[in-house]
């Protein structure tokens, strides 16, 4: 790697929150209510996906929030949310003198008052660091299930299959055995570490079953080896530039990652990992709670967990539902008030 010239970090720190959003708005509102209460200085720029929802902009207007609609749906598991949030990258460059951007999503909270991140982030910044994410080389991921997980992902290309909805009309008998056979087959297929494997529809979500064949060419070599990343991160300006150029410069690179799994957990880190211009810092500044890593949704946190997050190394938590009783006392303790419900 280079040597990494960087200069000496502003004060203050210019900050800006990234949110992503498709809800209803209410659990948004309260977000950005937090953060505009916490960080008053802070820009806040939200990207919101409406056809799932409308978004009442009036309130978030009155709180100088940068209000972006998405062009288009953003699907779960797919490219769609690395295009919303490339296009955004470019967006802030152009119109916002910020330093650093903060990632994060509506079921997102902070659970530390928001100068501990600003804090964080200007301490990154004399240190020469220029991104702070949790990530890991593909071969190199200490569980070795998600390493086996990550490596079907990004190193197999995946189509989706057809539709048939066959299924619905099967009587309940013959459904639970085809589901059952389904299961055998995608496990059979991993397990011998065949070139073709089979994930099987999440309807709930919208993802359909899809079948996968082990990619002849990766762009991943030696040299520049493939990441596996926790998607909320903080980065600053020169590596949101170092994003942008490589996606407008390398469409093979956006062209392979759209026939990936999941590619928001890779694409970025990816692209940064192997920049030798940017330096990456190895921390989480989320805490996420996992049950279940298969279902690929962390827990749902609760009011009870709330002296484990206040006590926690990190500023934000992830993810959060619409009970009033947990936000409320995240609230409190980050603005030292109860937010109005």
């Amino acid at each position: 790697m280079s040597e990494h010239h960087f200069a000496a970090p502003r004060e203050p720190l210019r900050l800006a929150y990234f949110i992503t959003s498709y809800g209803d708005g209410v659990q948004l509102l309260r977000l950005v209510r937090v953060l505009r209460a916490g960080d008053p200085d802070a820009e806040i720029v939200v990207q919101h996906d409406e056809t799932h929802n409308a978004l009442d902009r009036a309130p978030l207007d009155a709180l100088g929030v940068h209000v972006l609609l998405s062009p288009e749906t953003i699907g779960w598991g797919d490219i769609t949310l690395d295009r919303a949030r490339w296009r955004v990258y470019g967006w802030i460059l152009e119109h916002l003198d910020v330093d650093w951007v903060m990632m994060l999503s509506e079921q997102d909270h902070p659970t530390a008052p928001l100068g501990v991140l600003r804090e964080r982030l200007g301490a990154a910044a004399a240190n020469g660091t220029d991104v702070v994410m949790e990530a890991w080389r593909l071969d190199e991921i200490p569980d070795p299930e998600i390493r086996a997980e990550a490596a079907q992902r990004y190193r197999f290309q995946w189509y989706a299959l057809p539709t048939t909805g066959l299924a619905r009309h099967l009587p309940r008998p013959v459904a639970r055995f085809v589901d059952r056979a389904a299961g055998v087959l995608v496990h059979r297929l991993h397990k011998h570490g065949l070139p073709v494997r089979l994930a099987l529809a999440m309807p709930s979500v919208g993802v359909p079953a899809r079948i996968g064949f082990r990619a002849l060419r990766t762009p991943f070599d030696r040299a520049h080896p493939g990441w596996h990343n926790n998607c909320w991160f903080a980065l600053d300006r020169r590596a949101m530039q170092a994003v942008v150029t490589r996606i407008e410069a390398d469409p093979a690179l956006v062209r392979y990652y759209e026939r990936t799994v999941i590619p928001v957990e890779s694409l970025f880190a990816t692209i940064l990992e192997n920049d030798p211009s940017i330096r990456v810092e190895h921390e989480s500044l989320h805490t996420i709670r996992w049950s279940d890593h298969r279902s690929g949704r962390p827990d749902v946190f609760t009011v009870e967990d709330v002296p484990m997050l206040v006590a926690a190394p990190h500023p934000f938590a992830r993810k959060f539902g619409a009970d009033p009783r947990v936000l409320d006392a995240l609230a409190e303790h980050v603005l030292l008030t109860k937010e109005p419900s």
